[in-house]
Formats: structure tokens, sequence, C-alpha cells
């Protein structure tokens, strides 16, 4: 299986989420060292081909984006600004408000945006739950 190159990217996870530091990882001790031998946590990783691949700070995967700090935000904002665009076109186009209309279009159309992967992401701060809960009151 040949990797295509232009198309690959990957993320460097850093072990000590407060640490500012431009390095990646610092080791000294055995747990991170054996961490730092793994391939995708240096600094840069060399394809076959030679060709050198940086990290990126945020990486989409299946509908969800990982950051490099191991942070939900980018994909609460995603998933907020998604859904907000979705509401401003329900309220846009129906002109029929009854609840019953309402609930359906928010089940259909919004709540799998806002649920997608929740198992995953389940775990965010309170700032996050509030973005996500401002979303659902502006459609309601």
């Amino acid at each position: 299986m040949k990797i295509h190159e232009g198309k690959f990217e990957f993320m460097s996870y850093r072990l000590n989420p407060t640490d500012n530091s431009s390095d990646t990882i610092s080791c000294t001790s055995g747990d991170l060292r054996q961490l730092w031998e793994l391939p995708f946590t240096q600094p840069y990783y060399e394809t076959p081909g030679g060709e050198v691949l940086v990290p990126s700070p945020i990486v989409k995967d299946l509908g969800i984006y990982l950051s490099a700090d191991g942070s939900w935000r980018v994909h609460i904002g995603q998933m907020a600004k998604s859904a907000t665009t979705v509401a401003n076109w329900v309220l846009s186009a129906f002109r029929n408000r009854s609840p019953d209309v309402m609930i359906m279009l928010y089940k259909t159309l919004m709540r799998p945006l806002l649920e997608y992967c929740c198992l995953v992401w389940s775990s965010v701060s309170k700032g996050e739950i509030a973005q996500l809960e401002q979303v659902q009151r502006n459609f309601t």
C-alpha cells in the first residue's frame, strides 16, 4: 500500500498541553522515550518517497476535527457554525411555525449536526456546552 503524499497529513499530539514551547515532546523518562519512538510523535515525518511532512495543528478525520492540544474547541465551533447555518435556513424557508413541524425539522436537520460523535467529544468545557446550547436557544 502506498501513501498518497499529496493528500496525507498528520498531527503530532503534545504530551503536556500546558507547555507552550515549540518542541512537541521533550524526552527524559522511559515512558516518554517509548512514545517518542512512535512514528507520528516526531516533529516531522519523511515519506518513503523522500518528501518531508510537517504536522498540522488541526486534522479532520471522519467529520471530526482533532487538534494537537487535545481540545475540542475547533470541532465544537464548526458544529455550532454548521448548525446555525441550517437553523437560519430552516427559519427563513419554512413559514409554518407549529411545534410539530419545528420539532420534526429540529430532529431531522439540526440534531444530527449537534450530536455527531458526541461520545467522543462529550467531555467538553462549560463554555463549549454554552456555545452548543446557544444554537438550540436561537432555534426556539
